[in-house]
């Protein structure tokens, strides 16, 4: 299996929230200079959409196939900045705890109701993000670890000159 095939399954079998915010971050920060596809997304579903069709973009040749895994690695490790342990998920509960504080101050029931239900669901979101970032690791400790992306080059390219 391709390095890149590797990355597919792995963003396959993520929680739909997860490839959303991926697939949304991967349109903001890879743009269409790593996604063409990405040009004209107009919703998560749409980058979603986008992405999964980029790591299926087949290329007949290794050197591409290792360059799109290491691509996309990036952008998903980007992703995982800030929402990879309990201590990332406590400050992100520490802002909400302020912005509802806040929107009590200014009496802004509409915001309040907002920061109070996106507040509540921090744990659990928290929790995901946690669990599927140690998956991550595991995978870029192995399979997508540089050396296992050197090992598969250099035997994909081994076996086309025998070829």
């Amino acid at each position: 299996m391709s390095p890149l095939e590797v990355l597919q399954h792995w963003f396959d079998k993520l929680p739909p929230e997860m490839r959303n915010d991926l697939g949304s971050y991967a349109a903001i920060l890879g743009g269409k200079d790593l996604v063409p596809l990405f040009e004209d997304f107009a919703s998560s579903d749409e980058a979603v959409s986008a992405f999964r069709a980029a790591l299926n973009l087949g290329s007949d040749s290794p050197m591409a196939t290792v360059g799109k895994t290491v691509a996309f690695s990036a952008l998903v490790d980007f992703v995982f900045l800030k929402r990879s342990t309990k201590e990332d998920w406590n400050d992100v509960m520490a802002i909400n705890d302020h912005a509802v504080e806040l929107a009590k101050a200014e009496g802004d029931a509409s915001f309040l109701a907002t920061v109070e239900r996106a507040g509540a669901g921090f744990a659990l979101r928290g929790a995901m993000w946690i669990r599927e970032a140690a998956r991550w690791r595991g995978l870029r400790s192995s399979s997508l670890s540089n050396h296992a992306m050197s090992e598969w080059l250099s035997a994909e390219l081994a076996a086309r000159t025998r070829r």
